[in-house]
């Protein structure tokens, strides 16, 4: 990947980038290209998704600059590049299409859906549906995790949307995995990406339903599960109500380590900004305790090299691997 000597010092950092992530080629054909302030490169963000590319912005600077690292991207073969304008908005509030062009930027349109694949496991995305496309690309390790450690295992998957952990777990020998999110039509798409990936769709049951109703009557009905995984949005709303870390997380983890069988694990996820690794991991010793569980090791889990944060900068996304007894 040869650069021109006079080209923009926007366009070096944009290169060296790119030229790090090139062993992550042989494993996934989606992953993160740009991340920001780790890459000398504030206030913006690039995922590969097959041969398309999610630009997000979250400056004014990287906004105006958008184009110009579009225009770099498809010259170094990228077939066409999507925008995504990261502010911090209310998005009922606003025309999404004013955030997130439904056309790319530079180059060609995507299929509809598109078909990416992480270490053997196939997702449909869709790049022009809005601002997210349906994988998380930092997630891949935990999803790697979960696949690696849930043979015969029965798994519970919170807050489930397209389902990649479900189909992680389905390609990892879970015996069952139970699927639980307020939206139909993502549900729909997870439903999809078990059929897309060959599994048998009766062992993998999907609920439409508010993850804390559903959990508060698994608890009741003492169901157990091997692995759950809990991985909810920093905020959403639920009808009426509004599901936050503060007032949502404590309780949607004590109802999961209530559900988990003795030795079974809980993945615990989040991505408020304003919540530590310090207070996380307090925050699940202290629902631990809540729920009458003890804990015998909880693990914290990295980002994936391609999304790690800078030394000295905290990670957007912590991960906690709870072991309960």
């Amino acid at each position: 990947m040869a650069s021109p000597a006079s080209e923009s010092p926007l366009a070096a950092k944009v290169r060296a980038a790119l030229k790090l992530r090139e062993p992550l080629e042989k494993e996934s054909t989606a992953y993160r290209l740009i991340n920001g302030e780790s890459d000398g490169l504030d206030g913006l963000r690039a995922e590969r998704y097959e041969a398309f590319v999610v630009l997000s912005v979250f400056t004014d600077e990287m906004d105006a600059a958008a184009s110009e690292v579009a225009e770099l991207l498809v010259g170094l073969g990228y077939a066409g590049v999507y925008l995504k304008r990261r502010v911090r908005v209310d998005l009922r509030r606003v025309d999404v299409s004013d955030l997130a062009p439904g056309r790319p930027i530079a180059g060609v349109e995507a299929p509809t859906p598109l078909v990416i694949s992480e270490n053997g496991l196939r997702m449909k995305v869709l790049m022009n549906d809005g601002m997210a496309t349906g994988l998380y690309v930092d997630q891949r390790n935990n999803r790697a995790l979960l696949r690696g450690d849930c043979d015969g295992a029965r798994v519970l998957n919170l807050f489930s949307y397209t389902g990649a952990f479900t189909v992680a777990a389905g390609l990892g020998g879970a015996r069952e995995t139970v699927s639980i999110d307020l939206s139909r039509r993502t549900l729909e798409r997870s439903r999809e990406n078990v059929v897309l990936n060959g599994l048998e769709p009766k062992e993998h049951k999907h609920y439409a339903e508010d993850a804390l109703k559903w959990t508060g009557r698994a608890v009741r009905k003492e169901q157990r599960f091997d692995w759950i995984v809990l991985d909810p949005p920093s905020f959403a709303t639920r009808g009426r109500q509004v599901f936050t870390i503060a007032r949502g997380y404590p309780q949607m983890a004590e109802r999961a380590l209530r559900l988990l069988e003795p030795g079974g694990r809980l993945l615990a996820v989040t991505n408020h900004t304003k919540t530590d690794l310090l207070a996380f991991e307090s925050l699940l010793q202290e629902v631990a305790d809540k729920a009458g569980r003890s804990v015998a090791d909880v693990v914290r889990l990295g980002a994936p090299l391609d999304c790690r944060a800078r030394p000295g900068v905290p990670e957007p996304v912590k991960s906690m691997l709870v072991t309960a007894t």
